[in-house]
């Protein structure tokens, strides 16, 4: 595993060192710090987009740390009466389509990470200095299935063409979160090649990454949870995703309501 790890970084692209002198200058690093074990030895709920949310009781979900994406945004938050305690959008170009609409649908209180590189056009939009709003440096390509993945936002992400990879478990080790269940994160395409909750058979960007790359990201976290003492589950209903145990997500929600 570490061998592979030092293999990935020999092979990593050259980061926009323009891009990073913007960066530092910007202050987002600073700001990120204060997330640092913010959460530690907590657990996180990370909602997916998957059909199988429809077969999910979320609302169980609404005394969680929660975090979702893209989508979700959208309609889950009113279908499914339950407002994520963290907003992830990795994909600029989806990202940069959906400012017009996005405002009126960011509750307050719920705290959100966009890419660095379309920080502008966010905050022509959404309006600077949203202290709800954070932005995270990213090289926008697949890299994580080659190995490279990193668990620290005030630095560099790697993408792995889902936001689950790229922003969500990252964020959720770097706050400090030893237990992390995985809800909606499908992996399929469900019957009548329905892909979302919503019924969508496309993603928003029109691209759907290969499984084979994503599964093979999900491998690389799952290395790099073992080695650094975090357990992550899979609690979706259905589904193919078998990198991580499977749990009931019924009986985790219950189990702790018992202990309390």
């Amino acid at each position: 595993m570490v061998a592979s790890r030092r293999l990935a970084r020999l092979i990593a692209p050259l980061p926009d060192f323009k891009e990073q002198l913007g960066y530092r200058l910007s202050g987002e690093s600073s700001r990120h710090r204060t997330f640092r074990d913010r959460y530690k030895g907590e657990r996180c709920f990370i909602i997916g987009t998957g059909p199988s949310l429809n077969s999910t009781n979320l609302e169980a979900l609404s005394g969680e740390y929660t975090f979702a994406v893209k989508s979700y945004i959208f309609s889950g938050i009113e279908h499914f009466n339950l407002s994520p305690s963290f907003f992830c959008w990795s994909d600029r170009g989806t990202l940069i389509k959906s400012l017009p609409y996005l405002l009126p649908l960011i509750p307050e209180g719920m705290t959100c990470f966009f890419p660095f590189a379309v920080r502008d056009q966010v905050n022509h939009f959404l309006g600077s200095g949203r202290r709800n709003i954070f932005f995270i440096r990213d090289i926008y390509e697949w890299n994580v299935h080659r190995g490279l993945f990193s668990a620290d936002p005030t630095d560099l992400l790697h993408c792995s063409g889902s936001v689950i990879v790229d922003y969500c478990i990252p964020l959720a080790i770097y706050m400090g979160f030893k237990q992390i269940y995985l809800v909606g994160c499908d992996h399929s395409i469900g019957p009548n090649g329905v892909r979302h909750f919503d019924g969508r058979r496309e993603p928003l960007s029109g691209v759907s990454t290969p499984w084979d790359i994503i599964t093979q990201a999900y491998q690389v976290v799952a290395g790099y949870a073992i080695d650094h003492g975090i357990q992550i589950f899979n609690a979706i209903i259905g589904g193919v995703l078998d990198v991580f145990p499977r749990v009931s997500l019924q009986d985790v929600v219950l189990d702790s309501a018992v202990l309390r």
